[in-house]
């Protein structure tokens, strides 16, 4: 697993805070890392990727309120993964749909 913390400055590239950074080992091992900034990047940005309709409804009053922010995003080798952003804005985390 990677860890980077962008907790204490906050995060330069997006609409709202990611904290910590975490990729799990199953990201690590199926996921480019240039799709995995890719995603991250867009969920900053406030793009869900694949989620349902409602689960980015959720997201965009979590993102104003303080709410769990979820992306789904395919790999360039069609690799289904998220991105999830804990509520209090302190974890942000890259892993497999399965894990």
């Amino acid at each position: 697993m990677i860890v980077l913390d962008f907790s204490k400055g906050g995060s330069a590239i997006g609409k709202f805070l990611l904290g910590k950074i975490l990729v799990t080992e199953g990201v690590l091992k199926s996921v480019s890392e240039t799709d995995q900034m890719i995603a991250l990047n867009r969920h900053a940005q406030g793009d869900w990727g694949t989620v349902f309709e409602n689960e980015a409804l959720t997201n965009n009053k979590g993102m104003l309120k303080g709410g769990r922010l979820l992306s789904s995003y395919l790999s360039e080798r069609g690799i289904p993964f998220d991105v999830v952003t804990e509520a209090n804005r302190s974890l942000t985390w890259l892993k497999l749909r399965e894990e």
